[in-house]
C-alpha cells in the first residue's frame, strides 16, 4: 500500500513471520532479505492496492496458523483487483 521502500529489522524466526513473506513472494511484492542478517527484509512498497499476480487464475495464498498474516492480509487484499483464497489449517477456516 505505501510507496517506497521499508526495512523491516529484527524478525522473529517464526511460522507467522514465514508465512506472511511467502505471501508476498508469491503476491509478486518486492522483498529482499538481507543476507548479513537473517532477521531483516526490505520491502518495496507498490504504491496503491496489491494486485493478484494473474487476471485469470486465483492467487491461492497458504498462512497454516498464522492468524497475524491472515487478518492484515485479509483487509489489504480486499482493495487489490483479482481473486484470491486465504486458506490455512482447519482450525482457521
Amino acid at each position: 500500500l505505501s510507496k517506497g521502500d521499508t526495512r523491516v529489522e529484527n524478525l522473529l524466526e517464526s511460522d507467522d513471520i514465514r508465512y506472511m513473506l511467502e505471501a508476498l513472494d508469491k503476491m509478486e511484492v518486492p522483498v529482499v532479505r538481507d543476507e548479513t542478517d537473517p532477521t531483516a527484509v526490505t520491502v518495496t512498497g507498490q504504491a496503491g492496492p496489491i494486485n493478484a499476480p494473474s487476471d485469470a487464475e486465483i492467487c491461492e495464498l497458504f498462512l497454516g496458523n498464522a492468524g497475524t498474516a491472515m487478518r492484515p492480509l485479509a483487509a489489504a487484499l480486499c482493495m487489490g483487483k483479482g481473486r484470491f483464497v486465504l486458506d490455512g489449517v482447519p482450525r482457521m477456516r
